[in-house]
C-alpha cells in the first residue's frame, strides 16, 4: 500500500471502530459482503496496533540495552543491594575490584567486603539512607580481590517500597589519592623536621617578600616565628641595608636564580647582628 491508501484505510477503520455499539438485532441488516468488509477493516486495525506495539517494544528494548551498557561499563563501581545488604546487581568495574569474592556466591553480603573499622560508618550511612532516601558520601575501607585494602567513597540513594528497600550505590576508588596525600604529608613532616632543627634560620616568602614560614632557630635573635610571619623580609633589615637587600631580592626573583648578600638584622633586645643569607627561587605551577 502507498501512503494514500494507508491513510484511507485508517479513516475507514476509524469510521467502523467508532460506529454504533453492537446491537444483535442489527446483525443481519448488512449483506455478507459488507460484514466481510468490516471484518477486513478490523483485521487491518489489529495489524496496525500490532505493528505499533512491536515498535514500542523495540524502543523499550533499545532503551533498556543502552541503560544496561551505561551501568555495566561505567567508569565507577556500581552495586545494588537489598535491605539485608545482599548484593543484587553489580557492574564490571565492581567485579574487577571484588569479583573474586563473589563468584558462584548468591546473595553475597556487601558488609563482608568492609574492614571492621568501617562497619559502623556504613551502618549509620544506610540508616540515613533509609530515613531520608539519600545520605552524605562516606569513605570506607574495603578489601579487594588481590587482598589489598582500598579506600572507597560511597554515594547512594534508596528506593523505599511497600515491603522492601533497595540501595543503589556508586563507589569511587580514592586509594591512589589517599596514598599520594599520605606521602605528601610524610614528606612535609620530614622537611619540617629538618628545617625546624637546623641552626641556620630558614625563611620562606612569596615573590613580594611576605613571610609565610620561619624556622624555630629564629630564637637566636630573640624572636619567635609568629613575630615574622605576615611581615616582609625587609622589615628585618637595617634601614641602611634595606635598599641593597630589596634590590638583591628583586634581581634574584627576576632571574629565578640564587644569590647571597650580607646585611644587618635586628635582635629583640636591641642592636643588630651581621648575617649572610642566600636565597633560591622555587616556582609553583
Amino acid at each position: 500500500m502507498n501512503s494514500g491508501e494507508i491513510e484511507d484505510l485508517k479513516r475507514r477503520i476509524g469510521e467502523v471502530a467508532g460506529g454504533k455499539a453492537y446491537n444483535p438485532k442489527h446483525a443481519y441488516t448488512k449483506s455478507l459482503e459488507e460484514l466481510i468488509e468490516d471484518l477486513k477493516v478490523y483485521q487491518y486495525e489489529l495489524e496496525f496496533q500490532n505493528e505499533e506495539l512491536k515498535r514500542i517494544q523495540n524502543d523499550l528494548e533499545q532503551s533498556r540495552e543502552e541503560y544496561y551498557q551505561l551501568f555495566e561499563n561505567a567508569p565507577a563501581c556500581y552495586v545494588i543491594i537489598d535491605n539485608n545488604f545482599r548484593i543484587l546487581k553489580r557492574n564490571k568495574l565492581f567485579d574487577s575490584h571484588f569479583g573474586e569474592f563473589l563468584h558462584e556466591k548468591e546473595q553475597f553480603d556487601f558488609r563482608s567486603l568492609l574492614e571492621a573499622a568501617s562497619q559502623d560508618v556504613f551502618y549509620f550511612f544506610c540508616q540515613e539512607l533509609f530515613t531520608t532516601g539519600i545520605a552524605h558520601p562516606v569513605e570506607v575501607n574495603m578489601r579487594s580481590s588481590d587482598g589489598k585494602i582500598c579506600c572507597m567513597q560511597i554515594e547512594a540513594n534508596a528506593s523505599v517500597g511497600a515491603t522492601e528497600v533497595v540501595y543503589r550505590m556508586s563507589l569511587n576508588d580514592l586509594t591512589e589519592n589517599k596514598t599520594l596525600y599520605t606521602a605528601i604529608v610524610a614528606s612535609e613532616k620530614e622537611k619540617r623536621m629538618i628545617t625546624d632543627n637546623v641552626n641556620d634560620m630558614v625563611v620562606i616568602s612569596d615573590s613580594s617578600g611576605i613571610i609565610s614560614y620561619v624556622s624555630p632557630s629564629i630564637k637566636q635573635f630573640g624572636f619567635l616565628p609568629a613575630d615574622y610571619i605576615g611581615k616582609t623580609l625587609f622589615d628585618f633589615v637595617h634601614p641602611d641595608d634595606a635598599q641593597m637587600a630589596m634590590q638583591a631580592f628583586n634581581e634574584g626573583v627576576g632571574a629565578k636564580g640564587k644569590n647571597a648578600i650580607i646585611f644587618r638584622t635586628p635582635v629583640k633586645n636591641g642592636g643588630y647582628l651581621w648575617v649572610e643569607t642566600s636565597g633560591t627561587v622555587v616556582l609553583d605551577e
